[in-house]
Order: C-alpha cells, then structure tokens, then sequence
C-alpha cells in the first residue's frame, strides 16, 4: 500500500497487486501452450494434470486479486475503505470514533526445496534463501471487525536482508498518527531486525549515561 495523497486533513493510500495481472494471464498461456504439444509427450494424463493446475492458478490468480483504496479525512472525521475484486468487494465508511487500533501482523513464511519429496511449504522463523516476511496491515473497529489493507512482502536471504525495517510499519503508524488510535506490532523478526533492536538499546543507553547530570 503506498501513499498518494499526504496533506495536513486528508492521506490517501491503495493497495494495487500488479503482481497477479502478470502471472495470472502467463499461467494461462503456459496452459494452452502444453494442451497445443501434448501430442509430443508420451503422458497424456500428467498434459491434462499439469495443464489444468496453471489455468486454475492464472483464473484463481485473477479473481482473488484485489485493490484497496483508504481515504482518511479530518476534516469530516471519516474514513472510508473500498475493497475491489472481479468477484464480491466491500466498501467500508466509519468514523475515526470507530477505529480501536492500526497493527501490523507479521509472519515468516518460507518455501523449502527437499530432493525427496520436492517442493515443501511451511511456516516459521526458518534461515532458508526461500525465505519471505509478510507484514499485513490491519485495521481494527470497535465492534469487533477488522480489514486487511495490505499484505506487504519481502525477500528475505537466510533471514538476513539489506534492511531491518519491517514492512508497512511506517504507513501503519501514519494511518495510526493520523486517525489518532494506538499502533501495534505482533509476529516473528528476522534475525537481523531483532540484532538491530538490541544496537537501537545498547545506543539508547549509552546516550542517556553520557548525558550530563545537573
């Protein structure tokens, strides 16, 4: 989710996953051209089996994609959502009364490459080079609902990566700072985001006793 509009009484933000729009129609493609050359492939079965998993990948890609537009507006106090997808959507308009709390949730999901078995899934604080953190950004209601602004992911070498900043912290605690409710975080750090939490500490402390006393 990036930001489109910041002023002092509106911030606009949307969540656009491009991301299916280009996989989504090469699954497809993928498909047909396996059906076209499935005479030159002594397994007729394994044509129809592999071809069907990447239509029902590309379709599924296609319709579960979905684009989100958050529009916060002092002015009027008012927050309005609007989820798009090909099918269902929802549109959301609340006060900010209405909001408890802005948190990101995040997870460490890793994909595992086993020369026995092939291709595994699992979830957990792993060092793989498969490795990905996904942050999703949810909005919490006093009635007890919540909505998944985003989703945002990323790539993750042996859980090390260039940057320990954990994706869309700083536009959750934007949207937080904005509306005027709490901002949490909860899930699992990389391993470099949690030596840097301890540097931020041992820096934090040494300041403070390097201060002059009075």
């Amino acid at each position: 989710m990036k930001i489109t509009t910041e002023t002092a009484d509106r911030l606009v933000a949307t969540e656009k996953n491009y991301a299916n729009l280009i996989y989504a129609p090469l699954f497809i493609i993928i498909a047909v051209l396996i059906f076209i050359f499935n005479k030159q492939i002594n397994q007729p079965t394994l044509v129809y089996v592999v071809g069907g998993i990447f239509i029902v990948a590309g379709i599924a890609m296609l319709l579960f994609r979905k684009t989100v537009d958050l529009t916060l507006d002092k002015s009027n106090n008012t927050v309005d959502i609007s989820i798009k997808r090909l099918i269902g959507g929802t549109n959301k308009s609340v006060t900010f009364s209405d909001v408890s709390r802005v948190q990101v949730v995040t997870a460490i999901v890793q994909t595992q490459q086993n020369s026995n078995t092939g291709t595994g899934f699992s979830i957990g604080n792993t060092n793989s080079s498969g490795t990905k953190q996904v942050a999703h950004l949810i909005m919490y209601f006093k009635d007890g609902t919540t909505i998944d602004l985003s989703d945002k992911q990323k790539a993750l070498i042996n859980s090390f990566s260039l940057s320990n900043k954990i994706p869309n912290v700083e536009l959750g605690q934007k949207i937080a700072a904005f509306i005027g409710v709490p901002f949490a975080e909860s899930g699992q750090e990389t391993a470099q985001q949690m030596v840097g939490s301890v540097i931020e500490a041992v820096n934090t402390i040494t300041d403070k006793t390097d201060e002059p006393k009075i």
